[in-house]
């Protein structure tokens, strides 16, 4: 037996309308209907029921789409912040001074050292990290060279660094290093410089110059954010 439901309007009241469909034992089927009074309902009753039901739907989906963008924006700034962390924790690993990535021999072989002619160094990238930090940080930068030797792997050349801090395009500090050593073969160079607690929040710049005799270096120049926000290092 199937229960088929339909709702009428009489003269402004909805009723509820059974009809029961029976099957016949020689295959056909009678269809008995009837209305029930007492499930009827008001006309204004019924919409308003069926406007609150609409609004609720809109509503859960205005939720969802609320929570979706509420989950994406927390994971993003998780994420942010984990990176970060994961910037001071390098930062503080690493020690001033000079550390070998490449020996020269290997160096000579990757750039044709012997097409040089005498000691020819290049400066190959800076890196500053960690990228945000508090007023009051530490930031640690990173200077990575390669020198080929005119001969000897055991030659060094005698550098000057130049180093400037910018903000909003200002040159607010400066430092010059004098007789830094560089060896053949490829070397990181870890140096830091430590923000006055006072420091402006915003965004900083550092540009670094080597000079070497009869060579001068590209200026290269990467940022950093001083910000006051929670997961960073500090005073």
């Amino acid at each position: 037996m199937q229960n088929e439901i339909n709702l009428q309007a009489k003269g402004g009241i909805v009723y509820e309308k059974r009809a029961y469909v029976i099957p016949s034992p020689r295959g056909g089927r009678f269809i008995s209907s009837h209305i029930t009074r007492d499930s009827r309902l008001s006309r204004g009753a019924y919409f308003a029921s069926d406007a609150a039901k609409n609004a609720n739907r809109s509503f859960k989906c205005k939720m969802g789409k609320l929570t979706r963008h509420f989950f994406i924006f927390s994971m993003l700034s998780m994420l942010a912040g984990c990176a970060n962390i994961h910037q001071q924790i390098i930062s503080a690993a690493r020690q001033p001074g000079q550390q070998t990535l490449t020996t020269p021999e290997a160096l000579w072989k990757q750039n044709s050292c012997e097409k040089a002619r005498g000691p020819s160094v290049t400066v190959e990238s800076l890196e500053v990290l960690p990228e945000k930090v508090k007023p009051g940080a530490r930031v640690n930068y990173r200077l990575i060279y390669a020198m080929c030797p005119a001969s000897k792997f055991s030659e060094m050349v005698s550098a000057r660094v130049n180093r400037s801090l910018l903000y909003k395009g200002q040159e607010v500090a400066r430092n010059v290093k004098d007789n830094l050593e560089l060896r053949a073969g490829r070397w990181a160079v870890d140096s830091f410089l430590t923000l006055p607690p006072e420091t402006p929040l915003g965004v900083y710049a550092l540009a670094v110059v080597v000079e070497t005799p009869g060579e001068r270096s590209p200026k290269f120049t990467r940022s950093f954010v001083v910000s006051d926000e929670f997961y960073l290092s500090g005073e």
